[in-house]
């Protein structure tokens, strides 16, 4: 590939997504409620699709340090959305899970984020919608084999 088509997909993707991250952002950070932050609203979709997650692994997905993502469970742990349960292997690995109260935020949540986005999508269709996220889905493989090494 030349430097000058490289140049222009590097300058198109940069402004794509930062024009869609900063509006859907945006707009979804209004609609959660005033307790929840996007970092969280993550952790909450992301500890109801997986068991067994450790804050370390939360720390390495965010790109956070793990003094930050301790402070963000303590948070949710203290609004009771999730709860940490010690391995039964190793006393000094903790797991985090979501409590009741914690899949109930998260259905919430779930319910305002399909509101906010869903008319976007259904604009550019379903073959597209695909394709996009096909792509989005082949870039987050290429960036999680940076975290591996």
């Amino acid at each position: 590939m030349s430097n000058s088509v490289m140049a222009e997909i590097v300058d198109r993707y940069e402004r794509a997504t930062y024009m869609i991250n900063r509006r859907l952002s945006s707009k979804i950070r209004e609609g959660l409620p005033n307790d929840i932050t996007p970092e969280q609203m993550f952790i909450l979709r992301y500890l109801k699709h997986n068991t067994f997650v450790s804050s370390s692994e939360l720390a390495d997905l965010l790109c956070v340090e793990k003094s930050t993502i301790s402070s963000i469970i303590n948070r949710m742990v203290n609004k009771g959305y999730v709860e940490r349960i010690p391995s039964q292997e190793d006393r000094r690995v903790v797991y985090l899970q979501l409590t009741e109260d914690g899949k109930q935020q998260y259905e919430g949540m779930e319910h305002i984020i399909y509101s906010i986005i869903e008319p976007y999508i259904s604009k550019i269709g379903e073959k597209k919608a695909f394709e996009y996220i096909e792509v989005l889905e082949h870039i987050t493989e290429v960036l999680m084999l940076d975290l591996e090494e």
